[in-house]
């Protein structure tokens, strides 16, 4: 019985070795919007970031993607298009941002209501809103 603890034991260890090898955390997205600029919008084709050489295939864009609000929440359905206006609709009560700390964009998105985004250039944009500091989410921009 002690060597099957032992070797449940080393098992574990093993396995939170190649937990922590895969790097964990961060996500793999970058909250600065510069360094996608300008990458392959395809899908089918790796995007290199220049600084770190790692490869990422980028999402095919969205037809439905949706960004919406509601309950002092960003909700961010599929990726955005390049050039293509989404419409952002916010259901609370309260007019609220769609910011890029960046200043890639920033749309203000009144009580009740809508307003349309159109970002230019792929990348993954960190968004925020501007009034209310607890609020944030990240759109990805194929």
């Amino acid at each position: 019985m002690r060597g099957v603890r032992v070797l449940g034991w080393s098992m574990a260890i093993v396995g939170l070795i190649g937990l922590s090898a895969c790097g964990g955390g961060g996500g793999g997205t970058s909250d600065d919007a510069s360094s996608d600029a300008g990458a392959d919008t395809t899908a089918e084709a790796p995007n290199t970031t220049a600084a770190s050489g790692a490869v990422t295939t980028l999402p095919a864009a969205d037809p439905d993607a949706a960004l919406k609000v509601f309950n002092y929440t960003f909700t961010v359905k599929g990726a955005v298009a390049a050039g293509t206006p989404v419409t952002i609709t916010n259901s609370d009560k309260v007019d609220h941002t769609f910011t890029n700390p960046d200043g890639a964009f920033d749309v203000s998105v009144p009580a009740g209501g809508s307003a349309e985004l159109t970002v230019a250039t792929a990348g993954t944009y960190k968004v925020i809103c501007s009034i209310h500091s607890s609020m944030g989410a990240q759109v990805v921009v194929v």
